[in-house]
């Protein structure tokens, strides 16, 4: 009997720090990529244009140069920054080229950078 009480403690103490665990890893507080934390379905628009990742923030350059650009934010763990270049699931993006990326115009929690703030915000799809 013990063993098994034994057992028990540890379990809900793994999935004590597994929770805690997740609930901020992954999300950064600076840089310039937004980051979300990593969802379980995802929107299935598609935003196609101009990489830019001056300015303190990762985003789609306005397509007519008119309008405002995008900011874009990515789930945690899928994305990361290699000076100016943009990794996102092993391939590099590099300023000034043509992307496109699946996701939806939405709001989501996590981290924004202040180089993207009012800007419309397009979440990238984990899928």
């Amino acid at each position: 009997m013990p063993i098994r009480r034994g057992v028990a403690a540890l379990a809900v103490i793994g999935g004590a720090v597994l929770f805690a665990g997740c609930s901020g890893a992954g999300i950064p507080s600076d840089g310039p990529l937004g980051i979300h934390p990593r969802p379980d379905a995802g929107m299935d628009a598609l935003i196609t244009g101009v990489l830019r990742t001056d300015a303190g923030c990762v985003r789609i350059e306005s397509p007519t140069g008119a309008g405002e650009d995008v900011a874009l934010t990515f789930p945690s763990g899928d994305a990361e920054m290699e000076g100016d270049a943009l990794v996102w699931r092993g391939d590099t993006y590099v300023d000034g080229e043509e992307v496109f990326f699946g996701g939806g115009f939405s709001s989501v929690d996590g981290y924004l950078p202040d180089g993207c703030r009012g800007l419309e915000l397009f979440v990238v799809s984990p899928f």
